[in-house]
């Protein structure tokens, strides 16, 4: 986990997710700006140069986050900057744990 605080009500956190699974590994890595003024909102700045993009589990995981810690959806925009993936190992899942774990984290700082 790494996070730092840009300016008041701004965060980037990132998360690298993996665990094991019996002989596999799940996989995914993000870093993930917040802005806690602004209105909610989801968007993407990350290149996912040609893999399968994982933008919708990554959306979730950020979600349930946010509803967990605020009650609601009605502040916050959101943007994913920066992706790890992992040829073998990244999966949805790993990118939906590794957002959630970003989104609690910033609520660290």
């Amino acid at each position: 986990m790494n996070a730092k605080r840009e300016q008041t009500g701004q965060i980037e956190a990132g998360f690298t997710y993996s665990r094991h699974l019996g002989p596999k590994i799940e996989h995914g890595a993000v870093k993930i700006r917040f802005d806690s003024v602004q209105p909610y909102s989801f968007s993407s700045s990350a290149i996912w140069a040609g893999h399968e993009n994982f933008e919708k589990y990554i959306q979730t995981g950020v979600e349930k986050a946010l509803i967990e810690k605020l009650g609601s959806l009605q502040t916050t925009r959101v943007e994913l900057i920066e992706i790890g993936f992992d040829e073998v190992n990244s999966t949805p899942h790993g990118f939906q744990s590794a957002a959630y774990a970003a989104t609690c984290a910033a609520f660290l700082i």
